[in-house]
């Protein structure tokens, strides 16, 4: 599969001023930028596998974004496991995966173009332990085509118990990575 996930937005550059519209009017060819918000380019990183992974954006565009490209640093390339969680074939998708690097486990889902809540089971961690999982994860104003870039990043505690509500905006979806409290 030829993926290039990661990127924060395929622009139209005249000088310093970013175009968004020219990219959504077509102006690179129809429909250029896709229909999905920063952060399901995020969850997708855990979602296609790929051991070639990069980001593939200017980096003065992933600058203004540090908090969220924190993912994209931590994200493991290859893995020793995979979970598919929750899926409807053309509609979204939910995986989780633990990377070989450390065994650290991360987790990412993507959806379609409807706004859509998961819960998130959380059954593949070890059942023995406690996580901090940061979440990246769509803003309640996010949609691909408006506000594509409108994004959240909180931490939770989390267990193997619990289930984690999450919604994602129209195009959009999350990524989270989960630490071992120690």
């Amino acid at each position: 599969i030829d993926h290039i996930s990661a990127a924060f937005g395929f622009y139209a550059d005249y000088g310093q001023t970013r175009n968004w519209s020219a990219v959504q009017s077509g102006f690179c060819g129809s429909n250029c930028r896709g229909r999905i918000g920063y952060i399901a380019a995020y969850g997708s990183q855990p979602d296609l596998y790929s051991p070639l992974q990069m980001a593939a954006d200017l980096p003065e565009h992933y600058a203004q974004f540090m908090d969220a490209f924190q993912f994209i640093k931590d994200v493991d390339i290859d893995w020793i496991q995979s979970k598919y969680l929750l899926a409807e074939p053309g509609e979204y998708v939910v995986i989780a995966r633990q990377g070989k690097k450390d065994g650290q486990w991360f987790c990412g889902g993507v959806t379609d173009d409807h706004k859509r809540t998961l819960e998130v089971p959380l059954q593949f961690l070890d059942p023995e332990k406690t996580y901090e999982a940061t979440i990246y994860r769509d803003a309640e104003d996010a949609h691909y085509k408006e506000n594509p870039q409108a994004y959240v990043v909180e931490k939770k505690t989390v267990t193997f118990h619990d289930f984690l509500p999450i919604t994602m905006a129209p195009g959009g979806g999350f990524a989270i990575s989960f630490e071992e409290v120690k």
